[in-house]
């Protein structure tokens, strides 16, 4: 009796998630309950699980059509029962475009490792794959889809800032916080100090985005009137006003970023960017989705690939520029073409080479705010 009461109130309707999810929760009890010979019929399990008897009709439906499993009524025992072994698990019924999607989230979840959010996602995750829980030996489909090795650092978001911000989310409300100047990095360029930015700031927030490593608050700033980006670890003072905004119709990242795709980043109006790659370089860029207008050339004559595409993205792409290393040559715009060769001038210096940069980092930043 003790036991009926505990699980009665484990599968209380306003416990359980909701749609396909609730669904194989249920589907997993029942599975246990007839592996284990308990004999239930669709009254003691929607009696059991608080559900209709019609739910449990057709829970056991899929689980005798979609999981193929041999059910079979037994009226001596006024239940059901397995007329033959059976191991219930999600892996089976996989078909390749669930198996696609189940890689993305994996893929995705990975990103969310050390934030609040991972362990309710994980459990979610598990729900789709098998029954039980796993022992370190098991053979879990999860851990059959990985990510390679990588130098990206984990996502370390603090608890608290996290639960405010996603609060505001929900209900868009307005925020509150204090955030560093901008340093002299090659992502986060200096600004001339006329133009430097306040301690604190008003913020509508649109997103959280998790890119490289690193948890970011996307949204509008009021004082600015720009949409702009926080990395969510240099936030403080972090305060809700529990003032309300109009959340735009178009309020993703992708619709700031010039049509760039190169990650969390959004800085000046779009250019239009035109890159040379060579050799080992070549095959990446033409299967590559870099910009929403990218058009590729093939120059066989110069032994060469060249993209051409629209983004507000400078700081990124000049990054991704290196990643390439002597196999990228930028050709537009001026701007990037400057900054391009004055990092290079300025690595073959500190190598011991004596190179001379006839370019000033201040000219540079004058012609990527004019936009040439």
């Amino acid at each position: 009796m003790e036991e009926e009461k505990k699980a009665k109130k484990k599968y209380k309707r306003t416990d359980a998630p909701k749609g396909q999810v609730a669904q194989i929760k249920r589907i997993q009890h029942i599975h246990n309950q007839i592996a284990n010979n308990k004999f239930p019929n669709c009254r003691s399990l929607a009696k059991e699980l608080d559900v209709s008897e019609m739910t449990i009709h057709r829970d056991m439906d899929k689980l005798r059509d979609d999981f193929r499993a041999p059910i079979e009524f037994n009226y001596t025992e006024n239940g059901f029962h397995y007329y033959e072994h059976y191991e219930f698990t999600l892996q089976k019924t996989l078909e390749e475009n669930e198996l696609q999607l189940l890689t993305e989230a994996k893929i995705f979840l990975s990103h969310f490792k050390n934030t609040p959010v991972y362990e309710g996602m994980e459990n979610v995750l598990d729900s789709f794959c098998a029954n039980r829980k796993y022992e370190k030996d098991d053979d879990l489909l999860l851990r059959r889809i990985a990510l390679a090795p990588s130098t990206e650092p984990r996502v370390h978001i603090n608890p608290k800032t996290w639960e405010d911000i996603t609060e505001a989310l929900k209900k868009n409300y307005v925020l509150h916080l204090h955030y560093p100047k901008p340093s002299d990095d090659i992502t986060e360029p200096s600004v001339p100090v006329h133009e430097q930015e306040e301690d604190r700031w008003t913020v509508r927030p649109y997103q959280i985005l998790l890119d490289k490593g690193i948890g970011y608050l996307f949204g509008y700033v009021e004082e600015k009137k720009d949409v702009r980006l926080f990395d969510l670890n240099k936030i403080s003072h972090l305060s809700t006003s529990f003032r309300q905004f109009d959340l735009p119709e178009k309020f993703e990242i992708e619709n700031f970023t010039g049509g760039g795709h190169f990650g969390a980043f959004k800085r000046f109006r779009p250019k239009q960017y035109k890159i040379a790659f060579y050799e080992a370089a070549r095959p990446i860029i033409r299967n590559g989705n870099w910009a929403d207008n990218q058009k590729i050339e093939e120059d066989d004559e110069n032994g060469r690939t060249i993209l051409t595409f629209t983004a507000a993205q400078d700081m990124r792409i000049l990054k991704w520029v290196f990643e390439n290393m002597a196999y990228a040559e930028p050709l537009e715009p001026p701007s990037l073409v400057a900054r391009w060769k004055f990092n290079i001038a300025t690595m073959a210096q500190m190598a011991g080479f004596k190179v001379k940069s006839d370019l000033k980092i201040e000219d540079i930043e004058r012609m990527e705010r004019e936009g040439n």
